[in-house]
């Protein structure tokens, strides 16, 4: 206490008591402590103290942990070093390396290895794999839960995670499963698998299934690993892409073993999950002070080795069905390969995953050959953890119960025949409930007089002749309208007096003339509308009095003119033309009635009435070209004028141009409703060119049809010295300019893109 009196307090008598400095050793201190202190010394004159001083004791040091002991499936005991001044110590447990501080991560799983190449820290039990398109997430292969090895409940473990699980989800497909199908996904808690959804109705078409803290059902809190368990009823499950997310701000512990009081050097863990991996450290703690962590101890759990209790068969089966055997006496929630042999023939083995009573199923198929012998269990062997195997001697054998199949048919109408279409298979003998034959020949079973099925002649009419055969259920007679012969082959199966078929010709007037042949079905006499000879080919076989054709010219318009196509046409003779035909052919428009070489011709409408060739006849409008007719023009524009007439509305030029007398190419036209034009008029002109121009007249809006006599007209000289178009003007020339800025110049040319002087 500061300021304790002379002479109170805990006197320590020095060692090296002499004149000058000395020291005194003080021991038993407690730890992180303030002592005061002051020194004294005594001779003859009495005693005498210094003044008062202070010190602080240091802190506990970290205690060293040393290896557990005693480990067991469950337990262990976790070991350490004392350390002095200590009182007691706080033991921390936990399922991760760091405690579970700063922890974070994220995983994702195609599954790319398949089932050969698991993913490191994974357990893959009882599953196949799935390549074919449709059956994978992002990437084939996925993982196939399909129960293949005749057990049930595949099963995919993650590896285990520094930190808390934040986020899962994986994508799935179901193929032909049923509402009875599950995949049930688990989250390690602690040392507690914890349900986070069982799915029932698993999709038929590729999904993915996500679960968080805000999902429906949410994420758990505290999980550190994953479980997927797949229940068959039937069909399979694809399984891929497996992502999950895992973080911790906070230390993660075994329940009750975070800072854990304990008084001595050791301490028993208990309540552990066989073949776990957990982490222990240890403080030392005084009144006055905690040390830090020590190193940290690893400890693996140990593994309950496989069990085995017993086996039998769930229930006899016909030969090729699948047997179901019920083993017991397994570890519970574990994954067991049973090895076994069937007439102590070769090993064999079947994948078993237990419930938590420690049974489990098998499926074997079953021959006949089967039947009485013995299957026997010779090892067990855990696979959901390394394990060790273990032989199995006892309670190890079952006798297969696998009867033969017999096909049994219903014979519903006790003929002793029975129905092909109605059998049932049993292996125990002929059913109970029932009438059942071994027989399957029976075509009709509601009705025992009829039995037997037999290849009959079809003869409705019951002439000897037949209408081809037919499959027939009958009893111990031939059925009505069959017969077991025939006379040949029947045409009309409905009429006993027509049974044949024979080639006639048709002749339906009774002329003699035929109108082709035809095979017809009859009795003994030619029928009716046909002949057995004919005089020839009939052209009208509905008219007695007609019956071969002739050439006439086609009469469209029915005008009694003919134009030049020709038909042959059936008629009474050749002079005289049915309606639509003529014997001459002299129509030039077979479409109009009023068209013909009798029509009066009608002046001005552009058409030859009477079809003579000619237009207007003795009354044609002839316009041509007038006073310019054989000149040459002066200008290129100048204009060209020619005859006019009253009611003309348009005038249609023809112009050719003349080569050395001859009309060359093919004509411009230029239309215009006045009785003159320009060769500017005209696309394309030239000059010093001949031109020969035709005009032909519209009157009242109807072309007449004919052009007026040619004329021609020649264009001007373009450069021609003298007179030519492009000449300098005269009044300029063979002259001194009053200037050397005097325009020279020549006439503008109609079309001329430029002019160039030289």
């Amino acid at each position: 206490v500061l300021g304790f009196a002379n002479g109170s307090g805990t006197s320590v008598v020095s060692t090296n008591a002499a004149n000058g400095a000395f020291t005194a050793t003080l021991a038993n201190l407690a730890a992180n402590t303030t002592y005061y202190f002051h020194s004294y010394a005594t001779d003859a004159a009495g005693t005498h103290y210094s003044a008062q001083q202070s010190f602080i004791t240091s802190g506990l040091i970290a205690p060293v942990a040393t290896s557990a002991s005693a480990i067991s499936t469950n337990s262990f005991t976790a070991n350490w070093n004392a350390v002095n001044g200590a009182a007691s110590y706080l033991l921390d447990v936990s399922y991760l390396e760091d405690f579970g501080v700063n922890s974070t991560g994220s995983v994702a799983e195609g599954f790319s290895g398949g089932t050969s190449t698991p993913p490191s820290g994974w357990t893959l039990t009882g599953l196949g794999t799935y390549t074919s398109g449709g059956n994978f997430g992002l990437s084939s292969p996925s993982m196939q839960f399909n129960d293949g090895s005749g057990g049930n409940n595949d099963r995919i473990v993650t590896a285990a995670f520094g930190g808390q699980a934040n986020s899962l989800s994986f994508w799935f497909k179901g193929n032909g499963t049923n509402a009875a199908s599950s995949l049930l996904v688990e989250g390690l808690v602690g040392s507690t698998w914890t349900t986070i959804e069982n799915i029932n109705n698993l999709p038929t078409t590729g999904s993915t299934k996500t679960y968080n803290a805000s999902s429906s059902p949410a994420l758990p809190a505290g999980i550190t690993q994953f479980r997927f368990t797949y229940t068959k009823s039937s069909g399979n499950l694809a399984f891929d892409d497996v992502t999950y997310t895992y973080g911790s701000a906070s230390p993660i512990f075994v329940a009750g073993y975070e800072a854990k009081g304990v008084i001595g050097t050791s301490d028993a863990v208990t309540g552990l999950t066989q073949g776990t991996t957990y982490y222990y450290r240890v403080r030392a703690v005084s009144p006055n002070s905690t040390s830090a962590n020590s190193n940290t101890i690893t400890v693996q759990t140990t593994v309950a080795p496989a069990t085995f209790g017993s086996i039998n068969q769930a229930a006899a089966v016909c030969a090729g069905e699948l047997a179901t055997f019920q083993v017991t006496g397994l570890v519970p929630l574990s994954t067991t390969t049973i090895t076994y042999n069937i007439a102590s023939g070769a090993n064999q083995t079947a994948s078993v995953t237990a419930n938590a009573s420690g049974q489990g199923v098998f499926f074997v198929t079953l021959s006949s050959a089967n039947n009485g012998q013995v299957l026997t269990v010779t090892s067990v062997q855990r696979t959901d953890v390394a394990s060790v195997v273990v032989p199995v001697s006892s309670n190890n054998t079952v006798t297969l119960q696998s009867g033969a199949s017999v096909t049994y048919y219903a014979d519903a109408d006790g003929d002793s025949y029975g129905n092909p279409a109605v059998s049932q298979v049993s292996c125990t003998g002929v059913p109970a409930v029932g009438v059942w034959v071994l027989n399957n020949t029976d075509c009709n079973d509601n009705n025992a007089a009829i039995f037997q099925s037999g290849q009959f002649f079809v003869d409705a009419d019951a002439d000897g002749y037949d209408n081809g055969s037919a499959t027939v259920c009958y009893g111990t007679t031939v059925p009505a309208g069959y017969a077991a012969t025939t006379l040949g082959s029947d045409c009309n199966d409905n009429n006993a007096a027509i049974f044949q078929s024979g080639q006639f010709f048709v002749d339906a007037d009774a002329d003699g003339y035929d109108n082709g042949s035809a095979t017809v079905c009859y009795g003994t006499t030619v029928p009716a509308g046909y002949a057995a000879t004919t005089l020839g080919s009939d052209c009208n076989d509905n008219n007695a009095a007609v019956h071969t054709q002739f050439e006439f010219f086609v009469d469209a318009d029915l005008d009694g003119f003919g134009s030049t196509a020709t038909a042959l046409v059936c008629a009474a003779n050749a002079t005289t033309a049915p309606a639509g035909y003529a014997v001459n052919n002299t129509d030039c428009n077979d479409s109009v009635a009023a068209i013909n070489p009798a029509a009066t011709e009608q002046l001005y409408n552009g058409i030859d009435e009477n079809c003579d060739g000619n237009l207007d006849e003795g009354f044609q409008l002839l316009s041509q070209v007038q006073s310019q007719c054989g000149t040459t023009l002066t200008a290129i524009n100048s204009l060209i004028t020619v005859t006019p007439f009253a009611n003309i509305t348009l005038y249609r030029y023809q112009i050719y141009k003349v080569v050395g007398g001859v009309i060359t190419g093919q004509p411009q036209i230029v239309e215009r409703a006045q009785p003159y034009f320009t060769f500017t008029n005209m696309a394309s002109y030239d000059y010093a060119t001949t031109y020969s121009i035709r005009v032909q007249l519209q009157r009242n809006g109807i072309w007449l049809g004919y052009y007026g006599p040619a004329c021609q007209v020649a264009t001007p000289a373009l450069l021609d010295n003298p007179n030519g178009s492009g000449s300098i003007n005269p009044s300029l020339c063979n002259t001194s300019l009053p200037t050397i800025a005097t325009l020279i110049a020549t006439p503008s040319l109609q079309s001329a893109t430029g002019y160039r002087f030289r």
